[in-house]
């Protein structure tokens, strides 16, 4: 599975933006949160991080309020491979992000079977 997530960040990292949010990118990161079992209504919001070997994809779920994270690739810091869901965040009535870190608090680690979990429930 590590080899099929880092060649689609691969092919992520090597195409060309075409508009500031790298949404152009959305079938490929499309394929990475399906292998994080992310419901498919999610919304993709930004594509922030996409260069060598990590992509970061940030998201919403319709009826949701949490700002969700996932990370697939090699750390720059410690070049360990990670596939990695969070909640980074909460969407606040005015239609702005509230991050976790604005408030010096850490992102909420899930794991992969979360949205299984939720959609069992």
């Amino acid at each position: 599975m590590k080899e099929k997530i880092m060649l689609i960040v691969k092919k992520i990292c090597d195409m060309e933006s075409t508009n500031c949010r790298n949404l152009n990118k959305s079938d490929l990161a499309r394929e990475l949160m399906t292998l994080a079992n992310v419901p498919k209504n999610a919304d993709i919001q930004e594509i922030p991080v996409d260069w060598n070997n990590a992509v970061v994809i940030q998201f919403l779920i319709p009826g949701d309020d949490n700002y969700y994270s996932l990370f697939a690739g090699i750390g720059c810091v410690d070049h360990k491979f990670y596939f990695e869901l969070s909640i980074i965040g909460k969407l606040l009535e005015n239609g702005w992000f509230h991050f976790f870190e604005e408030d010096n608090k850490k992102d909420v680690i899930l794991p992969l079977d979360y949205f299984l979990d939720k959609k069992k429930n």
